[in-house]
């Protein structure tokens, strides 16, 4: 399933609360991610 391919809610709110460099980047790859994802299925829509 798609969805299982980005972050949960949990593990966002865990990311935020810790604030070490790997989850800052790791949360910085998921966004990125995302937003590939959301804007290519845009595109795929329109």
């Amino acid at each position: 399933m798609v969805r299982e391919d980005f972050i949960t809610s949990e593990q966002l709110e865990n990311a935020v609360k810790k604030q070490d460099e790997f989850n800052s980047q790791k949360l910085r790859e998921e966004i990125n991610l995302f937003y590939v994802a959301a804007t290519r299925a845009k595109d795929n829509i329109s």
